[in-house]
């Protein structure tokens, strides 16, 4: 076995752990507080995912803090977030539809895949 692909894989387990807990707060017990405890840890260990950051905005939104919901989704975005069927659709952040910040994101990334399309 190959010793060095160990502390990955228990990080790997440890970081997907850290995740469910939190939306096992949010989703089952509504405990924002808790919930965003755990994806804020997650979110420090592994700064380039837009996974946690994600889950923080749903979050934010779920308890009406529209802006650090959007200020969330906006780092999401910029970390790789990418599909805007996918935000627009997501239950957890409906309370952002009307924002014209919410607006100007899915425009922005129904532009960039516009582009990005093959012709």
């Amino acid at each position: 076995r190959d010793l060095h692909s160990f502390p990955t894989r228990r990080s790997s387990d440890l970081w997907a752990q850290g995740i469910e807990a939190g939306q096992d707060e949010l989703e089952t017990k509504k405990y924002f507080g808790k919930a965003e405890f755990y994806f804020q840890l997650m979110r420090t260990v592994s700064p380039d995912d837009p996974w946690p950051v994600l889950l923080l905005a749903e979050s934010h939104a779920l308890r009406g803090d529209k802006k650090h919901a959007l200020k969330d989704l906006r780092d999401a975005v910029k970390l790789g977030l990418k599909n805007p069927d996918f935000i627009r659709e997501n239950a957890d952040l409906q309370t952002l539809h009307s924002e014209p910040e919410f607006q100007r994101m899915i425009a922005e990334l129904q532009a960039k895949r516009a582009v990005q399309a093959p012709q």
